[in-house]
């Protein structure tokens, strides 16, 4: 199969190096030095604190359903498909959502050419269609699906029908996806793991 080719922002590393500065070698009062001699840098402390602060990840980012997911190295294929779709900053600042996210064992698994086709830049609207088909607006915990019996249809971001429900052995199952890691929680939202890449119908 192809690799995915899809651009994603890298967390920035933090890297802080403390530097003491060498003890004098003039000679002079080993009690007390010249006042002259007393030289306070107050700049570089502040600098490096500045650039730490910006390098590190906000706490509100990294509590948002883009930031749960982002942490799963499990998802890092989803997690390039939500920034190519541009979906990420949604997730980041909006919701409540529920997010069901294919694993990268589920992406592997798609057929090569449907996978290809969706990552065609022209294609954008399509991989856009078929990420927000994964998110469901308001936090639905796996408990709140309903059974299999009742014959509920969820809307989908994107305002697509497709089949979330509970079956009689207990499993939560979407359209064709079965649901592997439940009520992962996030401050806007809930994820829950799946192991099939759900594709929505591509026209109306």
């Amino acid at each position: 199969m192809k690799p995915i080719l899809m651009t994603a922002t890298a967390a920035a590393a933090i890297a802080l190096v403390a530097c003491s500065p060498s003890a004098p070698e003039a000679s002079q009062d080993p009690v007390q030095p010249y006042e002259e001699d007393i030289v306070i840098d107050e700049t570089s402390g502040e600098a490096q604190a500045e650039d730490a602060s910006a390098e590190m990840p906000d706490e509100a980012t990294a509590n948002s359903l883009t930031g749960i997911i982002a942490e799963n190295p499990d998802l890092s294929t989803f997690t390039l498909a939500l920034d190519a779709a541009g979906v990420a900053e949604k997730l980041e600042e909006g919701g409540p959502y529920t997010v069901f996210a294919p694993t990268n064992e589920a992406f592997a698994n798609m057929p090569p050419e449907q996978l290809e086709m969706l990552l065609a830049p022209e294609n954008k609207d399509k991989l856009i269609r078929v990420i927000e088909y994964h998110i469901v607006p308001g936090k639905i915990m796996a408990a709140d699906i309903p059974p299999e019996s009742e014959n509920v249809m969820t809307s989908s971001l994107n305002n697509l029908d497709m089949a979330a429900r509970t079956t009689e052995d207990g499993k939560v199952r979407v359209n064709t996806a079965t649901v592997t890691s439940a009520d992962i929680e996030a401050s806007n939202g809930v994820v829950h793991i799946v192991d099939t890449v759900i594709v929505p119908r591509m026209s109306e």
